[in-house]
């Protein structure tokens, strides 16, 4: 069974540099050099970032799942329940000890709310998921 993705819309704001303005919570400042951080509690880059499209595999919905749980705290919960259900999903679909190891790993990581972790595993268990996929037969994927 395939999960759904939560939309995600973005939004253009105009800022001048030396402005101040605020994300979530987040107080930033644009500069030369970038945007500063004036107080942060949580920060996402690039690489970090997965959009609803980009969650394609299992392993890439486990990550987008934990991304949003981590992003948004009130919602978590519903994210919880996708996670879990891909999770297991994953699980009942192999028998590799490595992957069910990378899971329970998650699955503890996610229990202690430690999301930053619980995100760099789900993006070693992707890598590995890639590898595993470039074997494969075409079609079988």
């Amino acid at each position: 069974m395939k999960s759904e993705t939560a939309a995600v819309s973005s939004v253009r704001v105009p800022v001048r540099p030396g402005e101040k303005f605020v994300v979530n919570g987040a107080v930033l400042t644009l500069s030369e050099g970038g945007v500063e951080i004036q107080n942060h509690d949580l920060v996402l880059m690039g690489r970090d970032i997965m959009l609803p499209e980009d969650a394609n595999t299992p392993a890439k919905r486990v990550y987008y799942w934990l991304m949003l749980m981590y992003l948004d705290a009130p919602g978590k919960d519903g994210y919880r329940m996708r996670l879990l259900d891909d999770m297991n999903d994953l699980l009942n679909a192999t028998t590799l000890v490595d992957v069910a190891k990378s899971l329970g790993l998650i699955h503890q990581l996610v229990q202690h709310e430690d999301y930053p972790k619980a995100m760099a595993s789900a993006r070693a268990l992707m890598g590995f998921e890639a590898e595993l996929l470039a074997f494969a037969p075409k079609g079988a994927a």
